[in-house]
């Protein structure tokens, strides 16, 4: 059960950082248009549904980056040092 709980805290804490990281990138993605184009209105024309997509690409991107962690050997061990108390 310790195991369990050391794979969904590894899982987590991926998720947690890939998500940040997704959502800021694509968060500045037009911010940088309007730098470019020096033209704050593209800002304001981004709709909810660019910011659903955006969402949408974060999760997914989030997601199989923690499992990708949860399953490589650094997560493994990272799991079984919990487990251990290390």
């Amino acid at each position: 059960m310790k195991l369990i709980l050391g794979h969904l805290i590894n899982f987590g804490s991926m998720f947690g950082l890939a998500f940040t990281f997704c959502a800021a990138v694509l968060s500045s993605i037009p911010l940088l248009g309007a730098f470019i184009w020096w033209d704050v209105s593209i800002i304001t024309n981004v709709g909810w549904e660019t910011v659903s997509y955006f969402a949408r690409i974060s999760i997914a991107c989030a997601t199989i980056m923690g499992l990708w962690f949860t399953f490589s050997k650094e997560g493994q061990l990272a799991a079984k040092e919990f487990v251990e108390g290390k």
